[in-house]
């Protein structure tokens, strides 16, 4: 029996598993140094603790594994998060410089437009300076002229049609 009472949990360095002291109580110590001397009701109380204690080590484990599958799921879901962050930064530049583009053409197509339009100005300005000075160069004519030429004239044109007129009623 004295090799057999020996837990499966408990190493040959004294008690040692992973690191940790296992619990164990004075009577249990006792009992495993006196093994030929143990009563039955001694070894069901050290058979209880290891008990326990393997169910203490297997929540211990069982913890350890929740923790590490937590922050493993916790460290992918930022990972995708920081790649949809990367994916939404790059969507957003892409954006601007197509923005930017666009803006660039309708400033290029607006000033060729507005140079245009300012041509246009320039030549219908060109043209009402030369109607302008051609209704100056034809008033300063007629004002230039003798008054009384015009007189006789207009009273000659008078005459003729008055004549004309004046033989067609009479007709």
């Amino acid at each position: 029996m004295a090799g057999g009472i020996k837990g499966e949990e408990q190493d040959d360095d004294g008690g040692f598993e992973g690191g940790r002291k296992k619990a164990q109580t004075p009577e249990t110590d006792a009992a495993l140094e006196n093994l030929d001397t143990m009563t039955t009701v001694e070894y069901n109380r050290w058979l209880v603790t290891e008990n326990n204690w393997s169910m203490a080590e297997a929540s211990r484990q069982q913890r350890i594994e929740g923790e590490q599958f937590r922050k493993t799921r916790e460290d992918r879901h930022r990972e995708r998060g920081q790649m949809r962050q990367q994916d939404t930064v790059e969507q957003m530049k892409e954006a601007k410089t197509k923005v930017d583009a666009h803006r660039r053409s309708n400033l290029e197509v607006g000033s060729a437009v507005k140079r245009e339009v300012i041509a246009w100005n320039a030549a219908a300005h060109e043209d009402k300076q030369k109607w302008i000075k051609f209704a100056q160069s034809v008033k300063s004519a007629l004002n230039a002229a003798d008054v009384r030429v015009n007189r006789d004239e207009l009273i000659a044109t008078k005459k003729r049609t008055a004549w004309r007129c004046a033989r067609r009623c009479r007709g």
